[in-house]
């Protein structure tokens, strides 16, 4: 938290340099290009917006070129009828004429008459390219016909051929059809009689709409009944001094106006249609996806523009509904002008433009275009890249050149900041050189080496760890201490006395500095702390200041591999021809009291307590006992899974009475082989049980057992024996725990 509150809010030079020189060009460069993107967009739009509006405005004249001309000539058909249709003169005149306006429009699919009577004549377009006529004539306009010609029509469809023949015996005295098939040469080649024909003008659209009409009337895109293509129909009243006689029509194919819409040039991937208000289709660039055939009836009809597969004019259609506010594409598409608008499909941006036809002309009729955005923003997209690319580089550079500027100033500053970590960390060996170029970064690292030089020396003094905690903190250190578990060590070389008398003092100041130092470096190692040096003992504990929650199996495996680094050490010292050393080492667990001891001016880091000194005692008992290592019974019980221990003794130490088990620390499980075999330890257990059961003569039998073991010669088992025989002479108390008094420290 110390570290947080500190650094907190601060900003690094390295990035910042960089950061202020980038933000500031890519924001200038953004705007720059934002706004050139911008402004080409909108004039994209209105040159798109523009072109869609010619286009429609060319696809609304060709339709007018298409269709208009039927308008005129079912005019001049009404007008040429003088009133009489269907003599004979007026056959012969108007087959003549039709031919004539099939073979000058080609569009034109038929030119029909019909009266009131129920009377048809229609010349149709073949589609082998000649021309055939179709006559219908009501042979008995009465009640009874007009009932049974009705049924027949109605019956006709899904009937049998004897259905059909039964229609036509019935039919047969009141109607006449025929049909007349001429050749390329307009030569009559036939004529077939139809005569379950039941064909009734009168029932269709076109002629109830003229008839109500009194001037032009134009049908609804339909499917034609006689060739199950879609059409329009233009149909006028036949009339004399306002006298209703009949219908002349003429139908006009759209085929047309869809491949004229295929061939239109819309940009690159543009496309045309024209629908009703309704959705149904008129034209479409697919030719084949205007009608549908019902799979239940079997007819063909109009298609809905919704179920075309081109699902770009699908979404176009849904668009045009919501900018016009509509709830869905189920209503009516009434438009008195045209409307713009933009829309996304799979992700590709749209234009799309609907106009209705004028509403002079009777054709209920909405144009729609879309083009892909990309068909006109393609090259403005282009140029942006090209631009963004170019500012890129720019960037590049700047960012190249500033970071260039700001690393020459944030290296050496990060080196100084991570060896002010290093520092803080206690970690004084490896702090990197720092080298710049800048006089003020130089001085302030020749300042943080002179300060990684005293805290070294500064750091021989006190615990590593004990410096780390203090410096990591933030806190000053302060008298004081807690109650806390602790896991103490104590060692010393036996004999030193007679060997300090043997050795010149300098000789003697680094031989013992060597061992000192293999010694408190495998107890660092295992995550200890030494507190002091005592001449040549050496006092350390685990568990503080940094908490290791495993302190005394990590003081035992430390206890040992001094004891296994000092065996090395001793053929290294005899080939040197120095004094080897041997040392004592004793371990105990308890609650002490660790913190800083001593007075205000000066404080001391240890820990004091009970367990503290039986740390020590137990160091000294080694002798007794002729081992290296004894541990207490508290530390045992939290390393017995993990270590191989001996039981040595009960003592009850110097200034104490209760009794303490000791072991012999003997090796780590698994790690190396014991230095006494099992065997030994198991019988010199069993022995040590008889003799706390003052079965002395038995517990001297099992200790020379246990010692036979060994070579014959073991000082605790000796020592045993010798304690038999006197317990054998002089019984103990009857309230003995089995526990030896000490008398000395």
């Amino acid at each position: 938290m110390h570290e947080t509150k500190k650094s907190g809010g601060k900003w690094r030079v390295r990035i910042t340099l960089p950061v202020i020189f980038i933000t500031l060009i890519t924001m200038t460069t953004l705007f720059i290009i934002f706004l050139n993107y911008y402004s080409t967009k909108q004039s994209v739009y209105a040159i798109a917006d523009d072109l869609m509006t010619k286009i429609s405005e060319h696809a609304l004249e060709k339709t007018l070129n298409h269709l208009g001309p039927a308008g005129k000539l079912v005019t001049l058909n009404a007008l040429s009828s003088d009133g009489v249709i269907f003599s004979s003169d007026f056959n012969q005149r108007i087959e003549s004429f039709t031919k004539q306006q099939l073979k000058c429009f080609p569009q034109f699919s038929m030119v029909n008459f019909g009266n009131e009577h129920g009377d048809f004549w229609m010349t149709k377009r073949m589609p082998n390219g000649t021309v055939s006529t179709k006559i219908v004539k009501r042979l008995d306009t009465s009640p009874t016909c007009e009932d049974l010609i009705r049924k027949g029509r109605e019956q006709m469809p899904n009937k049998t051929d004897a259905d059909k023949a039964e229609i036509a015996r019935q039919v047969a005295p009141c109607i006449e059809t025929k049909w007349v098939h001429r050749n390329t040469k307009e030569q009559i080649i036939s004529t077939i009689d139809e005569p379950h024909g039941c064909y009734d003008p009168r029932k269709r659209p076109w002629y109830k709409g003229a008839k109500e009409k009194a001037n032009l009337f134009w049908t609804d895109v339909y499917v034609f009944s006689s060739d199950q293509k879609p059409g329009i129909t233009a149909a006028l009243a036949i009339k004399k001094d306002d006298q209703f006689l009949g219908v002349t029509t003429i139908d006009i194919a759209l085929e047309e106006m869809s491949m004229f819409l295929k061939k239109l040039k819309i940009g690159t991937n543009g496309r045309a249609f024209i629908i009703n208000s309704k959705g149904k289709t008129v034209a479409l660039p697919n030719l084949e996806e205007v009608s549908e055939t019902d799979p239940l009836s079997g007819k063909v009809k109009l298609n809905t523009i919704t179920n075309i597969s081109d699902q770009a004019i699908v979404a176009s259609y849904k668009g045009i509904h919501k900018k016009m506010g509509f709830p869905d594409e189920s209503q009516p598409l009434k438009m008195t002008q045209k409307v713009s608008f933009t829309y996304t499909h799979d992700g590709e941006g749209y234009f799309g433009l609907y106009k209705p036809f004028p509403s002079q002309y009777g054709w209920d009729w909405v144009i729609g275009i879309i083009v892909p955005e990309n068909d006109f923003m393609a090259s403005v997209k282009r140029n942006t890249l090209i631009g963004f690319v170019i500012s890129l580089l720019c960037l590049i550079c700047v960012l190249t050149l500033s970071l260039i500027i700001s690393r020459k100033i944030t290296n050496p500053l990060d080196q100084l900041s991570a060896n002010a970590e290093r520092i803080r960390q206690f970690e004084l060996d490896d702090c990197a050189e720092v080298e710049s170029a800048f006089l003020e970064i130089t001085k302030m690292a020749d300042s943080f080496e002179n300060m990684r030089t005293g805290l070294k020396s500064f750091g021989k003094f006190v615990p590593a760890d004990l410096v780390r905690y203090l410096i990591s903190s933030g806190q000053e250190a302060e008298l004081g201490g807690d109650n806390q578990e602790l896991t103490i060590y104590f060692s010393d070389i036996v004999s030193f006395t007679s060997i300090s008398e043997s050795m010149r003092p300098k000789d003697l100041v680094v031989h013992l500095g060597e061992y000192l130092s293999e010694m408190s470096n495998i107890i660092g190692d295992n995550h200890g702390t030494v507190d002091k040096y005592i001449g040549d003992a050496v006092m350390a504990f685990w568990n503080a200041p940094r908490r290791v929650p495993n302190h005394a199996y990590l003081g035992c495996r430390a206890a040992l591999q001094n004891k296994y680094r000092l065996h090395e050490l001793r053929e290294k010292w005899e080939a040197e021809d120095l004094p080897p050393f041997k040392a004592r080492i004793g371990l105990n667990t308890g609650e002490v009291v660790v913190g800083n001891m001593g007075s205000e001016a000066r404080l001391n880091y240890t820990v004091i307590g009970d367990a503290v000194n039986l740390a020590s005692r137990l160091e000294a008992i080694c002798k007794m006992y002729g081992v290296e290592i004894v541990i207490s019974e508290f530390t045992y019980e939290l390393v017995k899974d993990k270590m191989i221990a001996r039981l040595l003794d009960c003592v009850s130490v110097k200034g104490k009475k209760q009794g303490v088990y000791i072991y012999e620390l003997v090796s780590e499980k698994g790690e190396k082989e014991p230095e006494y075999p099992m065997e030994f330890i198991e019988t010199y257990e069993s022995a040590f049980r008889l003799y706390i059961d003052q079965k002395w003569d038995k517990a001297t039998e099992t200790f020379k057992e246990a010692a036979q073991i060994v070579g014959g010669e073991n000082p605790s088992c000796t020592l045993f024996i010798e304690r038999c025989a006197i317990f054998k002479a002089n019984p103990p108390p009857t309230d003995w725990d089995g526990a030896f008094v000490m008398t000395t420290k």
